[in-house]
């Protein structure tokens, strides 16, 4: 599998409708970001493993306060765990992957081919407790 890596551009906001004049915002505040991307090991009750051949990574999930925007309700821990259940593509963490300990708010890429065939990852936003890091090595 080995270790991939991907350097793109990102927009921190993406395009939003208004509902109310039918004008989209566009996007904003664009930045790069470099990915290190896992395959999904495991989707617990609360959290998911990631993994790739030298790194597991534990994300553990905590309830979101508020919806994304006005339209999307708050999720439970155990909603944002299960929308990784079934997905077979890859994900993506920002670089440097560091383990923590106090609630965060942290992006998660979904790696996907655009109709072009070329590599393309969305963030989705997720409210995080921690984040764990094992080496593979350290594990045996």
């Amino acid at each position: 599998m080995g270790a991939h890596f991907l350097v793109l551009s990102v927009g921190l906001a993406p395009p939003v409708l208004d509902i109310h004049t039918g004008v989209s915002q566009g996007l904003k505040d664009m930045k790069q970001v470099a990915l290190q991307f896992f395959l999904i090991k495991e989707v617990g009750p609360d959290y998911i493993v990631l993994e790739d051949d030298t790194t597991n990574v534990t994300v553990t999930f905590t309830d979101s306060s508020e919806g994304v925007n006005e339209l999307t309700p708050p999720r439970t821990k155990a909603e944002h765990a299960k929308f990784f259940k079934h997905k077979q593509s890859r994900v993506g963490l920002e670089i440097p992957v560091r383990a923590f300990d106090k609630p965060r708010s942290i992006e998660i890429f979904w790696d996907q081919d655009d109709k072009f065939g070329l590599p393309r990852a969305l963030p989705f936003e997720f409210p995080v407790s921690r984040l764990d890091v094992y080496s593979k090595q350290d594990k045996t």
